[in-house]
């Protein structure tokens, strides 16, 4: 019992594990909360298994389980009311020093940086005119560093304290180490003008190696549609007046097409959606201007 108590309160593993993480303290007190393994998952955005590896971590030499099975449902042993309660004891002590913090007028804001990856400009242009300038009159010291990545590389960004926030199409969340807040959920569609046969047109899509271009062609694929590709275009309303010229099909967002004469949308057997997410590694852990910059990113996709 003296071995558990030692580690509780250095709060490390023999391997040298924090044990006390934000992150750490995050999952436990979501399945605490939950008390279920699939409904913590769903709510971190991670898959069952990701979170059961999280908490694995948490099983060292000396210490008891924190939970335990009980009429179904996952509930905190002893040993799991003690990590408990100095998770909140932490997590205030953190909160306080934070306050402490953004209070002082000695330390200014850091910049806020920010990565669009494989967005369409009508979204970018609507970034640019509805957020920032919101952001920039609540914040008008504060520098916005906003940037391009690919979806991998603007991961590791985030992984490695370099980049506060990226927003990306994404399907499943791809690290267990970084939040995913979804912002939008979108489905793609097949437009193809009205009199004709899909048979008998091209297609266009997305451009090659963008994230977009992988989720047209796996659309595509479940569904058995096979066309040659003339076209590779990332802007829905270029997309959408080729295919009012009757020159192609295009795969695009259910959300950027609205129904006009002319333009049919064909039948899939199987609907492909994917979502659109702000992703950070915790957002307890960014600035003010990055916290509501986050908040700003829902207006963008309402």
């Amino acid at each position: 019992m003296m071995k558990s108590s030692h580690i509780l309160k250095s709060g490390k593993s023999r391997g040298g594990m924090n044990l006390f993480d934000s992150r750490q303290i995050e999952y436990v007190l979501a399945i605490a909360e939950e008390k279920s393994l699939t409904r913590a998952a769903d709510k971190l955005y991670l898959t069952q298994s990701a979170l059961s590896q999280q908490l694995a971590k948490l099983k060292i030499d000396g210490l008891p389980p924190l939970f335990e099975y009980r009429h179904g449902e996952m509930e905190l042993t002893d040993a799991g009311k003690l990590y408990i309660n100095g998770a909140h004891i932490i997590m205030k002590l953190k909160s306080d020093a934070m306050d402490l913090l953004q209070n002082s007028n000695h330390m200014p804001y850091a910049p806020v940086h920010i990565s669009l990856c494989g967005l369409c400009d009508s979204i970018k242009y609507k970034f640019y005119e509805e957020a920032v300038p919101e952001f920039h009159k609540l914040f008008p010291d504060v520098v916005l560093n906003v940037q391009t990545h690919t979806t991998e590389a603007a991961e590791k960004l985030i992984l490695n304290h370099k980049l506060d926030i990226a927003v990306f199409p994404a399907r499943v969340s791809s690290s267990p180490e970084i939040d995913y807040k979804i912002l939008k959920n979108e489905e793609l569609v097949l437009i193809l003008p009205a009199n004709k046969e899909l048979k008998d047109l091209p297609l266009l899509l997305p451009t090659p190696e963008t994230i977009m271009h992988d989720f047209c062609i796996n659309a595509l694929t479940i569904n058995s549609v096979e066309r040659p590709v003339i076209f590779y275009i990332d802007e829905p309303e270029t997309a959408l007046d080729l295919v009012r010229q009757e020159s192609c099909a295009a795969v695009i967002s259910k959300s950027l097409f609205e129904a006009e004469p002319g333009i049919a949308i064909a039948s899939w057997e199987k609907k492909y959606s994917y979502n659109i997410v702000a992703a950070c590694i915790s957002k307890k852990e960014l600035s003010p201007p990055g916290q509501k910059m986050l908040e700003l990113l829902n207006s963008v996709f309402l």
